[in-house]
């Protein structure tokens, strides 16, 4: 896996760029005073289900592993950023391999896409413990008219 680290957002967010390549580890240091955002292009099977649906493992078991272990040790927010399957969603998938529960300082966001064309809004609150608040944004000249069927 490489990364690239850019700017912090207004000084409060590390944003992590990753790609899935090499076996290199991004290491953040859990005494960093800065949450994490990460982005990937793709989709990640976060259970056994969305393998028997059509995810193959592509080494995605190995990152989330290593995923999991990073979101622990660092303790405070992290967001991972995705989308490919154009499916808009905010949630907490990752489980813990012991625990079996929520991980609850990791959110996906899950962004829109083709033909569902939006966009989600951010805001970075650092004096909020949970630090993001998501809200989509629905294109108003994006919306159909669900009374009529869609031409081809």
């Amino acid at each position: 896996m490489r990364y690239e680290t850019y700017p912090p957002i207004l000084g409060v967010v590390l944003m992590l760029g990753l790609l899935l390549s090499a076996c290199s580890t991004p290491k953040q240091n859990a005494q960093s005073s800065k949450p994490i955002t990460f982005a990937l292009i793709g989709d990640v099977p976060y259970s056994e289900h969305d393998e028997k649906v059509g995810f193959p493992n592509m080494g995605f078991k190995e990152f989330l592993a290593l995923i999991e272990k990073e979101t622990i040790a660092f303790k405070k927010p992290v967001v991972f950023v995705h989308g490919d399957s154009h499916y808009f969603r905010i949630d907490k998938p990752l489980l813990g391999s012991k625990s079996k529960r929520r991980i609850e300082n990791f959110t996906r966001v899950e962004t829109f896409g083709f033909p569902d064309v939006h966009w989600v809004h951010v805001t970075v609150d650092e004096n909020d413990p949970n630090v993001f608040v998501f809200r989509q944004r629905i294109v108003e000249k994006n919306l159909l008219d669900h009374s009529r069927p869609v031409p081809p």
